[in-house]
């Protein structure tokens, strides 16, 4: 069984990760991924290096826990190129696939 995880992020608090979770839900349901975990930060900008819900996600990543990474657009993980070639990489290179951009 895989074990897949999901990033919400939004970068005001008066946004909600609510569209992000319908679509990464109904994505995962469609895989047949039931045991999915979520991860995610609200109002958090994508340009700050440091942020709890993707650092936890990482970490999770980092020690093999998680095997599907799929986020609502490549832009949640990071805004930056060098954010978003930064943790593809790394999940990659632990085994973890990496998922993003429109779920229908």
């Amino acid at each position: 069984m895989k074990r897949v995880a999901c990033y919400l992020r939004v970068s005001t608090t008066e946004q909600t990760v609510e569209n992000q979770r319908n679509d990464l839900r109904a994505y995962c349901k469609a895989r047949g991924w039931d045991d999915v975990v979520e991860y995610g930060n609200t109002g958090v900008s994508g340009t700050r290096e440091r942020r709890p819900g993707l650092d936890h996600l990482m970490s999770e990543v980092k020690s093999r826990r998680v095997d599907v990474v799929v986020v609502a657009a490549f832009d949640r993980p990071g805004r930056s190129v060098q954010g978003r070639e930064h943790h593809a990489p790394r999940c990659t290179r632990r085994g973890a696939s990496d998922r993003g951009g429109d779920p229908r």
